[in-house]
Protein backbone atom coordinates (compact mmCIF):
# COMPACT_ATOMS: atom_id res chain seq x y z
CA UNK A 1 0.00 0.00 0.00
CA UNK A 2 1.55 3.65 -0.44
CA UNK A 3 2.32 5.60 2.12
CA UNK A 4 -0.56 8.04 0.88
CA UNK A 5 -3.75 6.86 -0.61
CA UNK A 6 -7.61 7.80 -1.46
CA UNK A 7 -9.79 5.62 -1.53
CA UNK A 8 -11.63 5.43 -4.96
CA UNK A 9 -14.89 7.15 -4.88
CA UNK A 10 -16.99 4.49 -6.32
CA UNK A 11 -15.33 1.60 -4.77
CA UNK A 12 -14.22 2.20 -1.17
CA UNK A 13 -12.12 -0.72 -0.26
CA UNK A 14 -9.72 0.61 -2.82
CA UNK A 15 -6.58 2.61 -2.22
CA UNK A 16 -5.46 4.35 -5.41
CA UNK A 17 -2.21 5.03 -6.15
CA UNK A 18 -2.01 8.93 -6.68
CA UNK A 19 -1.81 9.42 -10.98
CA UNK A 20 -4.72 7.17 -11.01
CA UNK A 21 -6.78 8.65 -8.02
CA UNK A 22 -6.29 11.74 -10.22
CA UNK A 23 -7.66 10.15 -13.09
CA UNK A 24 -10.42 9.33 -11.59
CA UNK A 25 -11.10 12.32 -9.57
CA UNK A 26 -11.15 14.42 -13.01
CA UNK A 27 -13.27 12.26 -14.65
CA UNK A 28 -15.99 12.36 -11.98
CA UNK A 29 -15.82 16.04 -11.99
CA UNK A 30 -15.88 15.75 -15.57
CA UNK A 31 -19.40 13.77 -15.16
CA UNK A 32 -20.66 15.49 -12.50
CA UNK A 33 -20.09 19.06 -14.48
CA UNK A 34 -21.64 17.36 -17.40
CA UNK A 35 -24.72 16.66 -15.28
CA UNK A 36 -24.96 20.07 -13.91
CA UNK A 37 -25.01 21.24 -17.65
CA UNK A 38 -27.68 19.24 -18.56
CA UNK A 39 -29.89 20.27 -15.48
CA UNK A 40 -29.30 17.53 -13.35
CA UNK A 41 -28.80 18.05 -9.51
CA UNK A 42 -29.21 15.18 -7.97
CA UNK A 43 -26.90 14.20 -5.19
CA UNK A 44 -24.71 10.58 -5.79
CA UNK A 45 -22.38 9.91 -7.99
CA UNK A 46 -22.36 11.39 -11.67
CA UNK A 47 -24.43 9.50 -14.35
CA UNK A 48 -22.36 6.92 -15.27
CA UNK A 49 -19.54 7.02 -13.37
CA UNK A 50 -20.33 3.60 -11.63
CA UNK A 51 -20.00 2.12 -15.11
CA UNK A 52 -16.50 4.35 -15.95
CA UNK A 53 -15.27 3.11 -12.85
CA UNK A 54 -16.18 -0.35 -13.55
CA UNK A 55 -14.38 -0.41 -16.84
CA UNK A 56 -11.12 1.82 -15.59
CA UNK A 57 -10.54 -0.85 -12.67
CA UNK A 58 -10.62 -3.82 -15.19
CA UNK A 59 -7.92 -2.20 -16.68
CA UNK A 60 -5.98 -1.98 -13.16
CA UNK A 61 -7.39 -5.59 -11.91
CA UNK A 62 -3.68 -7.36 -12.89
CA UNK A 63 -1.64 -4.81 -11.46
CA UNK A 64 -0.29 -5.87 -8.19
CA UNK A 65 -1.52 -2.65 -5.92
CA UNK A 66 -4.42 -3.39 -7.09
CA UNK A 67 -5.08 -7.18 -7.29
CA UNK A 68 -3.78 -7.70 -3.99
CA UNK A 69 -7.01 -5.59 -3.06
CA UNK A 70 -8.93 -7.00 -4.92
CA UNK A 71 -8.37 -10.31 -3.20
CA UNK A 72 -8.15 -9.02 0.23
CA UNK A 73 -11.68 -7.72 -0.35
CA UNK A 74 -13.13 -11.13 -1.93
CA UNK A 75 -11.55 -13.09 1.01
CA UNK A 76 -13.80 -10.70 3.50
CA UNK A 77 -16.70 -11.27 1.14
CA UNK A 78 -16.50 -14.74 1.32
CA UNK A 79 -16.26 -14.46 4.96
CA UNK A 80 -19.14 -12.16 5.81
CA UNK A 81 -21.28 -14.26 3.06
CA UNK A 82 -20.62 -17.55 5.64
CA UNK A 83 -21.31 -15.39 8.26
CA UNK A 84 -25.14 -14.29 7.11
CA UNK A 85 -25.36 -17.40 6.08
CA UNK A 86 -24.67 -19.35 9.51
CA UNK A 87 -26.98 -16.54 11.12
CA UNK A 88 -29.71 -16.90 7.72
CA UNK A 89 -29.95 -20.89 8.97
CA UNK A 90 -30.19 -19.46 13.16
CA UNK A 91 -33.09 -17.71 12.37
CA UNK A 92 -36.89 -18.28 11.05
CA UNK A 93 -35.80 -17.08 7.55
CA UNK A 94 -34.53 -20.63 7.21
CA UNK A 95 -37.65 -21.65 7.97
CA UNK A 96 -39.94 -18.89 5.61
CA UNK A 97 -37.55 -20.02 3.15
CA UNK A 98 -38.62 -23.88 3.20
CA UNK A 99 -42.08 -22.65 3.57
CA UNK A 100 -42.06 -20.66 0.34
CA UNK A 101 -40.56 -22.77 -1.56
CA UNK A 102 -42.51 -26.15 -0.79
CA UNK A 103 -45.87 -23.51 -1.94
CA UNK A 104 -44.02 -22.73 -5.18
CA UNK A 105 -43.27 -26.53 -5.44
CA UNK A 106 -47.15 -27.55 -4.39
CA UNK A 107 -48.41 -24.31 -6.94
CA UNK A 108 -46.15 -25.51 -9.97
CA UNK A 109 -47.42 -29.07 -9.60
CA UNK A 110 -50.96 -27.90 -10.13
CA UNK A 111 -49.84 -26.31 -13.35
CA UNK A 112 -47.90 -29.19 -14.71
CA UNK A 113 -49.93 -31.74 -13.76
CA UNK A 114 -52.74 -30.76 -16.61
Amino acid sequence: MARFSKLHPAFGYLHCQADHYRTIFNKLCEMRDDDVKAGNLSGGMPTGFRDWAWKDLKSKANDPFYAKQIQEHLNQLELTIEATRRQLNNTYLSEKLTELEEKKTNLTSLISSE
